[in-house]
């Protein structure tokens, strides 16, 4: 019995094994982050404010104390707000009231590392549902890309980011109705511009087909919606939408002291659009890591460099497509530094790798 037969005779224990494997992967990353590179739980400024009792009870909307009907009210009322994580971290805070013995910071480490390990079963029972459809080489390719080094990173630290991937491939190994609408609601409560994820799954060589100009639709309705929350005292003609491109070009986003990027904000608008052609390749080819000497900004490159060859060994392709590019452009002209920039298309680069390393079992 070859390896690829073994794995799917053998499905239950090996998605327990997998699964504890990737809750003891997240203890031994915490622990090298914080006892031996000395990476601090607010290292990220992110981290810092959901953990702030002043920032975070002013952020949200949810709460024990509400009774459920109002917490349903709130949650909808606040559902383009992109602040949900405010609320989950609230909710923790409340708990250690239910139980004085409980850490709010601990559990909700924990917590995001159960929805780390579920969004690698969700992926690898992709795998198996289509078992015959995969080759043992993509097997050990996704296997691999459910421990990415700073994926690892973002599900250790009090960030929302895993919790948006977790929605994004929800929806790309169940594609349907539901799970479109399901995605589509959480991912835009945790993260107001999540529609754009879902230019990195849509297949552009197949505008014909019904799903995807629904899909094209959907991502299309809350782009412009998320235009119009952005200027809501604006009319929203084009003279404002370059406003917005300009307000943002100026924003505070709080760049690294590694971070040596040029962002060519000085330069107004124009600079925008220079950013929002460059940086794409700089973050697709990993070309980045030439204007750092900072290691995160290394392990990122190489990462997104040898996700590149993954995707090249697998599936003759590269991280290089319309749908990431589009993202990118789009994402370079609301973000001015290369750090939050990494940040926002680190999880369009994820899914995108899905989708390529799917893309011959699946059509979304």
């Amino acid at each position: 019995m070859n390896l690829k037969n073994y794995l799917k005779s053998n499905k239950l224990y090996f998605f327990l094994f997998f699964f504890t494997s990737s809750i003891l992967v997240c203890l031994l990353v915490l622990f090298i982050e914080r006892k031996i590179l000395g990476i601090s739980s607010t290292y990220h400024p992110d981290s810092e404010y959901y953990l702030n009792n002043i920032i975070r009870t002013t952020y949200s909307y949810l709460s024990f104390d509400y009774s459920l009907i109002d917490n349903i009210k709130n949650f909808f009322s606040n559902l383009f707000s992109g602040t949900l994580f405010y609320s989950i971290s609230n909710l923790f805070h409340e708990f250690k009231h239910i139980y004085p013995f409980s850490s709010p910071y601990r559990n909700i480490i924990k917590f995001n590392f159960l929805i780390y390990a579920i969004t690698n079963l969700l992926i690898i029972n992709y795998v198996f549902k289509n078992y015959e459809k995969f080759d043992l080489r993509t097997i050990i390719c996704l296997i691999v890309f459910c421990f990415m080094p700073y994926k690892l990173h973002l599900s250790v630290n009090i960030l929302k980011e895993i919790y948006v991937f977790l929605f994004l491939v929800l929806y790309i190994t169940y594609p349907n109705i539901y799970t479109v609408f399901i995605s589509l609601i959480f991912g835009t409560s945790l993260r107001s511009m999540f529609g754009f994820y879902f230019l990195n799954i849509i297949d552009f060589k197949s505008f014909k087909k019904r799903k995807r100009i629904s899909l094209i639709l959907l991502a299309g309705i809350l782009f412009g919606f998320f235009i119009y929350w952005s200027q809501i005292n604006g009319s929203g003609n084009f003279s404002n939408i370059i406003d917005l491109i300009d307000q943002r070009n100026n924003a505070d986003m709080g760049g690294r002291q590694y971070d040596n990027i040029p962002n060519f904000n000085e330069k107004g608008i124009y600079g925008a659009v220079l950013r929002s052609i460059i940086w794409p390749v700089l973050l697709l080819s990993g070309l980045f890591i030439f204007f750092s000497d900072n290691y995160i900004f290394y392990v990122i490159g190489i990462e997104i460099i040898f996700l590149n060859m993954l995707t090249l060994y697998c599936k003759k392709k590269t991280l290089f497509g319309l749908g990431i590019i589009l993202f990118l452009i789009i994402l370079g002209l609301y973000v001015n530094t290369f750090t939050a920039y990494f940040r926002y298309g680190y999880l369009g680069i994820q899914i995108y790798f899905l989708k390529i390393m799917f893309d011959s079992n699946q059509k979304y």
